[in-house]
């Protein structure tokens, strides 16, 4: 059995290698990075002329590296897929702010972090392989294009020259804000374990804290939500908070 399988490997040897011959994977892999999908289209129809393809589901390219070979379909699905995770991450990042360094690196994360998320789900697919890197390569051109890490990070900035004076007023108040929720949630707790109160006194104060606590965290909520809508980034309190003593 062994010897037949090895005598069947060693046919189909030149036949792969021909395949993979009429095929340029690396020119086409170019056309999907750049979003050239006139000329990865194009590729694919020479390579059908070229492989031999009896149809468009006919299992006739050879990709690197790889034993299975591919159908001309399966090619312009992918272009179609990645074409679309394109769109999708150019939506979702492409209209984030970035014309001060701090925004920049947010929109960079993004790209990244979706690429990332793309590139993990392809792992378990047939080619998935040969398509990892190429969401990655993605992200990396259009980190590239943001110019992320060429201004000098000038840490001695106000928080009002790196923000605006409305978004350094909302952190400064977020952390104020933060703190008083604490100061009351560590009373709630201690008025909880006190005995001093009368049972109806007691029922009333943990009452108004909690109140205050939840009107408190839902104010906070709000303003963290206008500091990303107004910066284009999550609120990061070590930033506006660590001067204040809340960090």
């Amino acid at each position: 059995m062994r010897r037949t399988r090895l005598i069947v490997l060693l046919m189909l040897l030149p036949i792969w290698a021909a395949a993979d011959a009429c095929f340029d994977f690396d020119a086409w892999k170019t056309a999907l990075i750049n979003g050239e999908t006139a000329q990865a289209e194009a590729i694919i129809a020479k390579a059908t002329t070229d492989c031999g393809c009896q149809s468009d589901v006919d299992k006739c390219i050879a990709l690197p590296g790889q034993t299975i070979l591919a159908t001309p379909t399966w090619l312009r699905e992918t272009i179609t897929r990645f074409d679309r995770w394109r769109q999708e991450m150019s939506a979702n990042c492409g209209a984030l702010p970035e014309k001060k360094k701090l925004q920049r690196e947010t929109k960079a994360k993004c790209y990244q972090k979706r690429a990332q998320a793309f590139s993990e789900g392809l792992a378990g697919e047939t080619y998935g392989s040969l398509l990892r890197p190429i969401p990655i390569t993605i992200a990396e051109n259009y980190v590239e294009r943001l110019g992320v890490g060429d201004d000098p990070d000038d840490r001695s900035q106000s928080l009002e020259e790196r923000y605006g004076r409305e978004i350094a007023g909302i952190g400064r108040r977020i952390c104020k804000l933060t703190e008083e929720l604490h100061k009351q949630e560590i009373l709630l707790q201690q008025v909880r374990r006190r005995g001093q109160f009368n049972q109806a006194e007691k029922v009333r104060r943990e009452k108004e804290l909690i109140e205050s606590i939840k009107n408190l965290r839902d104010l906070i909520r709000d303003l963290r939500d206008k500091f990303q809508r107004l910066s284009g980034e999550s609120f990061d309190p070590f930033t506006f908070c660590a001067d204040q003593g809340g960090l």
